[in-house]
């Protein structure tokens, strides 16, 4: 947030462009960007947790009974 901050103020100092869509759609492209590089980790990590979650369901609702 901060660089991309920084970087669109000194872009608007040099081409004294001051408009608000400017800072919008740079933000909307740095987060798209962020969101592209992060998803497969999120996407692996937490299809893991799912997994293993659901795995230890039936020791749960088992646990301390006989069977």
């Amino acid at each position: 947030g901060v660089v991309v901050g920084i970087v669109v103020g000194v872009l608007q100092a040099i081409t004294q462009i001051h408009d608000q869509t400017v800072m919008f759609v740079t933000r909307l492209v740095a987060a798209v960007i962020v969101i592209g590089i992060c998803l497969p980790w999120f996407v692996e990590h937490y299809s893991g947790f799912s997994r293993d979650l659901i795995q230890q369901i039936p020791e749960t609702i088992f646990q301390g009974t006989p069977r």
